[in-house]
């Protein structure tokens, strides 16, 4: 590890919630409605499990489950007798189109959908994203551990490639819910896919520290007309431990029936 200023020998690695804190914005809407991704700022890694958050796009409530955040407790604080060491920051960007399944994009959708209709390109609304997204982790009020562009912090967890085809033509429903349209031919499954990049400088974040994230949109970006929502995943990967001296942590311990020495 690099330039940490704990004493080595008082922390020990945690045998769970040891490696990743992960959190998750959701942005457009799932039948096709007006939807924009404003341009400002977004916070993560301030809501823990059960809380309510909101779909950044439209607005429509969102509240976190496991499958969202790993933050429990008090959201966007260490808890005490416990630090985690970052080594390297992960932003992962995934897109649905509505118009071939139902995905999650806030508490309406109470069941997923996931039947193939039509296919169409996510290609200009990941670029637009990478090129215009900034990415901000503060420690407590003001102390900015990383910034830069949302590319630059690549992720190694989710499916990598793209599908290939010819176009085809796509009916308008006799109900009327969509219009006649041109599938694109080729569509990215994932845009990210590769290692995870380590941080030039381990950054700690320790007992009571409070955190958070900032997602910057620097321009406006319209999804009216793209047939697409979806989420971005943001991860902090690093080690969590606790303070062998600390009261909480030989209380527990003498509790075990074991001693620390």
């Amino acid at each position: 590890m690099r330039n940490l200023s704990y004493a080595q020998g008082q922390m020990i690695t945690k045998g769970y919630w040891n490696d990743i804190i992960h959190d998750r914005l959701y942005f457009g809407d799932n039948d096709g409605g007006a939807s924009v991704i404003n341009a400002s700022e977004y916070r993560v890694f301030i809501a823990e499990v059960g809380s309510n958050t909101q779909n950044i796009s439209t607005g429509a409530a969102v509240t976190q489950t496991e499958a969202d955040t790993s933050l429990e407790g008090q959201g966007g604080t260490i808890p005490s007798g416990e630090w985690f060491v970052i080594n390297s920051v992960g932003i992962n960007i995934r897109l649905s189109n509505w118009q071939a399944t139902e995905p999650f994009t806030n508490n309406a959708v109470t069941s997923i959908n996931v039947t193939p209709i039509a296919r169409v390109t996510p290609i200009p609304l990941y670029d637009a994203m990478i090129e215009q997204c900034t990415f901000e982790l503060y420690r407590n009020t003001n102390d900015l551990l990383e910034k830069g562009n949302i590319g630059e912090y690549p992720c190694e967890f989710g499916v990598n490639g793209f599908t290939g085809g010819s176009g085809a033509s796509v009916p308008a429903l006799a109900a009327g819910a969509q219009n006649a349209y041109t599938v694109n031919p080729t569509t990215v499954i994932n845009g990210e896919g590769s290692r995870f990049r380590e941080l030039a400088v381990y950054q700690e974040l320790k007992s009571l520290d409070q955190f958070r994230g900032v997602l910057k949109v620097n321009r406006q970006i319209n999804l009216a007309s793209t047939l697409l929502c979806g989420r971005i995943d943001f991860y902090l990967v690093g080690r969590a431990m606790s303070d062998q001296s600390h009261t909480q942590f030989v209380q527990t311990m003498a509790a075990s029936g074991l001693t620390v020495f």
